[in-house]
């Protein structure tokens, strides 16, 4: 493509979506992106006959840019569902509420009037030896669902988290790489242009200017430039995929610093038909492998999941937080034998058993990965004053779009990236450019 209306920088499904609007309403959009893949850190893949998700996974409740972007496509979200139990000192209970104290807990979050940090707010309002077990809960839910650090989250983020009510949770039939493959289809009949495995090194902008550098030195043109790239990779500006910006834009790269960056190792582990339908693990865990869905614990990699309802035999194991940030630079080799010694711990088996009783097992170390560098955003002290620069635009040609950027309580989500880049979009398309 000689020149570009648009410009973006990563095809995540963030990036996907602002081009999307943008070919919609006739711009000419190139797509740079670092992978030899679109999709960011959404991964569908297969193996032995089985779709499988390295990265995201669910929709957390009935999310309305989600829902109707699935309905444009005639995609289908499945509810999902099963058992939860908890495995803690070694004993197995059925997971009725993970919150122990909840009322409690609800009452001292409503009173609060200055936002803290979670690990700030437990030792203020739980301090006493009988609470140790139940602030370790609370810690491993930010470490696990927010892939937080429990020391700089935000205690206001958690009071949201906790007083939406639950929904319920789906997959999207055919993952999210079916949504994928057809917003990529719909780009190409509208002529927008893709170049995978290009890594962009610098950014020159102007009013309404705009060069961009690949690692090859080839330069692309534009009049706008979306930047769709992880908060983590604007966070590194020393790394392999970090961006050089001309001129800096020194107030945006100041927030990113104040936000908070997720982080998650997630394994995939394919059980042989013996070992999902051994009897003693059935009567450990008080049900059939078949008929579970959850189960959080206090084993090294604590949290698991079936595909339920499906029965492929799949267990997933997720290590979130500061726990996963050490095991940054752990080989795979590693991160497999933590993950299976946890399952042992989980299903009372010794570390060999359970290795005997695996097909395959696939590891996801997102602190690892150069162009993700974690999971995904989470609220801090900072980081609504940090929203309120980043959603800025630097004159209409500069934009900013992901999850990481998006104000509302679904942070960290494909709907926040989904619902931003929509945002972003207008915004492009009503500067006049």
């Amino acid at each position: 493509m000689e020149k570009a209306d648009v410009i973006i920088i990563g095809a995540g499904i963030s990036g996907l979506t602002v081009a999307r609007q943008l070919c919609r309403a006739g711009k000419k959009v190139l797509i740079l992106e670092a992978r030899p893949r679109v999709g960011g850190r959404i991964y569908t893949f297969t193996r032995s006959g089985l779709m499988l998700e390295g990265g995201a996974e669910f929709i957390h409740g009935d999310l309305p840019a989600t829902f109707e972007m699935l309905r444009e496509y005639d995609l289908s979200p499945q509810p999902i569902g099963g058992e939860m139990i908890s495995v803690y000192h070694g004993k197995v209970q059925e997971q009725d509420d993970f919150v122990e104290h909840r009322e409690l807990l609800m009452r001292h979050l409503a009173g609060l009037k200055e936002d803290m940090t979670v690990t700030a707010f437990l030792d203020q309002h739980f301090p006493d030896e009988p609470y140790a077990v139940f602030k370790d809960h609370i810690r491993k839910f930010v470490e696990g669902y927010d892939s937080a650090d429990a020391a700089r989250a935000s205690a206001f983020a958690l009071r949201d988290e906790l007083s939406e009510p639950e929904g319920d949770q789906y997959r999207i039939e055919g993952g999210y790489g079916a949504l994928l493959d057809s917003i990529l289809f719909e780009l190409r009949t509208k002529d927008a242009e893709v170049l995978l495995s290009t890594i962009v090194k610098e950014i020159h902008w102007s009013d309404g200017k705009v060069k961009v550098t690949d690692a090859s030195g080839k330069t692309h043109h534009a009049r706008q430039v979306a930047v769709s790239v992880p908060l983590g990779v604007l966070m590194d500006q020393e790394g392999p995929a970090a961006i050089s910006f001309r001129p800096r834009p020194e107030a945006h790269l100041a927030a990113v610093q104040g936000m908070g960056w997720g982080r998650v190792i997630k394994v995939l582990v394919k059980c042989k038909p013996d070992l999902w339908r051994d009897a003693a693990i059935k009567k450990r865990l008080g049900g059939s492998l078949d008929s579970l869905g959850f189960i959080f614990s206090d084993a090294s990699m604590p949290t698991w999941w079936t595909h339920y309802p499906g029965r492929d035999e799949v267990l997933t194991g997720w290590l979130g937080g500061p726990p996963s940030a050490q095991l940054r630079t752990a080989d795979d080799e590693t991160l497999t034998h933590l993950a299976l010694s946890a399952l042992g711990y989980l299903l009372g088996m010794t570390h060999q058993e359970v290795e005997a009783g695996i097909e395959f097992a696939e590891v996801f170390n997102w602190n690892a990965d150069p162009f993700a560098l974690g999971a995904y955003a989470y609220k801090t002290l900072k980081t609504e004053e940090a929203l309120h620069v980043l959603q800025l635009p630097l004159l209409d040609t500069l934009y900013f779009a992901g999850e990481a950027f998006y104000a509302g309580p679904q942070m960290g989500t494909v709907e926040a990236a989904i619902s931003n880049a929509q945002d972003v979009a207008e915004r492009m398309l009503h500067s006049g450019r």
